[in-house]
């Protein structure tokens, strides 16, 4: 469970770091955007992160959430892209719900191509099950994505075994910008390609998993786990 407030003095501390929040100049985040670059090209490079990237694609893509119209969906492709996200104009401002906690406020803006392509069939179940299985191919790439990410520090109650202190939240504005490229290849023998129904259906799916789940007041959190309680089960355990 978190809490939705910083410990008293937070306010203090951050006007001795940073000086008037109101009349300091935003931030290029240049030193930020080397070192996510540097950690995305270790794992374009990670062949054992490819693979259980591809095995989680599929358990996710496989699971209960899956039409029963749909067959077993197979991964096929998997593309991680060539360019970096860009962040810049970073700004620190209170919570719009808490004064005494504040929010990392940034421009973040990616142009590539990251593309997830499957193999799956669809289902017709009627008058029996599998009454007729219509193969389809589709290739997603995300093209571009832009939006204004927030980001704040939420400490974590205190627990007799909490393991983590402190979490970090983060979520979007509305008015991000997501372009997406949808390919699909239906059928047999003769084969439809890139149907429109299709690629607006997908679409709508993934935009609206994006807003219900990233998009305020829709957030996501990383967990901070403690240095002391790892440190204290590896003790025990010695």
């Amino acid at each position: 469970m978190l809490r939705t407030s910083f410990p008293p003095g937070i306010s203090h501390t951050l006007l001795k770091l940073y000086g008037n929040i109101e009349t300091h100049t935003s931030e290029s985040l240049d030193w930020f955007n080397v070192l996510i670059a540097q950690a995305i090209v270790m794992f374009r490079n990670d062949h054992g992160f490819k693979e259980a990237l591809l095995v989680y694609m599929s358990d996710i893509l496989n699971g209960t959430n899956k039409p029963n119209f749909l067959g077993h969906v197979k991964v096929i492709d998997m593309n991680l892209g060539e360019e970096f996200p860009i962040c810049s104009n970073c700004r620190i401002a209170p919570c719009s719900n808490n004064p005494e906690r504040f929010n990392a406020i940034m421009d973040v803006n990616l142009v590539d191509e990251i593309t997830l392509g499957i193999e799956t069939q669809f289902l017709l179940n009627y008058p029996k099950y599998e009454f007729a299985v219509l193969p389809i191919e589709l290739s997603l790439s995300i093209m571009r994505f832009s939006g204004t990410l927030s980001i704040s520090l939420m400490p974590c109650e205190k627990q007799l075994n909490a393991s983590d202190i402190a979490a970090f939240v983060f979520s979007f504005s509305p008015d991000f910008q997501l372009d997406i490229n949808v390919h699909s290849l239906v059928g047999a023998r003769s084969k439809l390609q890139d149907i429109p129904k299709i690629s607006q259906f997908l679409d709508f799916r993934i935009r609206n998993w994006f807003i219900k789940n990233c998009v305020e007041p829709h957030f996501q959190c990383i967990n901070i786990p403690s240095i002391w309680s790892a440190t204290n089960e590896h003790l025990s355990s010695t």
